[in-house]
């Protein structure tokens, strides 16, 4: 996981239930003992409840990287098809 690379936020409820997804580029890496990430918030990819992740969108956001997963390197794009 470095700055630059595309990535996918899980947020999940205490049960483990997933809430909501967002995605964005990562910005800022820092990899020591409880290692965070800080992305700049491009789409809300997933929310539980309609609306509720808007005021995130474009914005800075950090997170435990446990919670992130890489969807593409230095800002490269996911591609669906289908």
């Amino acid at each position: 996981m470095q700055v630059g690379d595309f990535i996918e936020d899980t947020y999940k409820s205490f049960d483990g239930h997933i809430i909501a997804v967002t995605r964005g580029v990562i910005t800022e890496v820092n990899n020591e003992e409880r290692g965070y990430v800080k992305y700049h918030c491009s789409q809300i990819h997933f929310s539980e409840v309609d609306g509720s992740l808007d005021s995130m969108l474009g914005t800075m956001v950090m997170r435990h990287s446990r919670n992130i997963v890489v969807l593409s390197q230095h800002g490269g794009k996911v591609v669906q098809n289908g």
